[in-house]
């Protein structure tokens, strides 16, 4: 498939591109008077290719104004007239709405407190009766490696009566 005639370099024959040197020079609009006459600015300059930024202006003309006024819009909101809002939808209560995500926030919320108000009560802090995963893998081994009954693990731990039972229910192996 395919024949010498059908290759780039054979279908250009043995001529190599040759590539610019030197940047072209464009002729310049601005002119400068030096002495009496005038001249061109130099001849390899390079016109300015980016404009100058935008001014921003921070108050409202005139012109801004007009810009923005709509005066169909306008007037269609002049015939609707202002929103009565009916009596019913003012007294609308929505802390009897049922929504379950607002209750995991409060309930998340509800056990939050508790356990910062267990850590900063040096009373509640003697028995305690949140553990962190830590602890939870020292009762499990307690309780399964070395045999011990939840009273004494709960006593030596310092754990609210029962906690080991109930995290008992829910793991069975370590």
């Amino acid at each position: 498939m395919g024949g010498k005639t059908s290759k780039i370099s054979g279908a250009a024959g043995s001529a190599a591109r040759k590539y610019p040197t030197a940047p072209r020079s464009f002729p310049s609009s601005q002119t400068t008077t030096s002495g009496g006459g005038a001249s061109s600015i130099s001849a390899g300059a390079v016109p300015s290719v980016h404009p100058p930024p935008p001014y921003a202006a921070f108050e409202k003309s005139d012109k801004i104004r007009q810009d923005a006024e709509d005066p169909d819009f306008a007037n269609m909101l002049k015939t609707v007239g202002a929103v009565q809002i009916q009596e019913a939808a003012r007294n609308f209560d929505l802390s009897r709405v049922k929504n379950p995500q607002l209750q995991t926030l409060q309930f998340r919320k509800s056990i939050s407190n508790a356990q910062e108000e267990e850590i900063s009560d040096p009373r509640k802090r003697a028995v305690r009766s949140w553990v962190g995963v830590g602890q939870i893998r020292e009762i499990l081994s307690l309780r399964d490696a070395h045999g011990w009954p939840p009273e004494k693990i709960e006593k030596r731990l310092g754990l609210a009566p029962g906690l080991v039972e109930r995290l008992g229910e829910h793991v069975r192996n370590a």
